[in-house]
């Protein structure tokens, strides 16, 4: 059996965080959590300026 799990929230200033846990490509359940968290200054994802 395999599980796998994820949440992803964009705050007003732009910034975004991931929490994931598992490996759904595994065929067991791997104990593996990451946190990332994207800082964003300035002008927003994709912007020319």
């Amino acid at each position: 059996m395999n599980f796998a799990g994820g949440l992803h929230r964009i705050f007003a200033n732009g910034s975004e965080v991931y929490a994931n846990w598992g490996s759904p490509s595994a065929p067991a359940t791997l104990d593996r959590f990451i946190l990332k968290y994207v800082l964003r200054i300035g002008g927003g994802a994709g912007t020319w300026r």
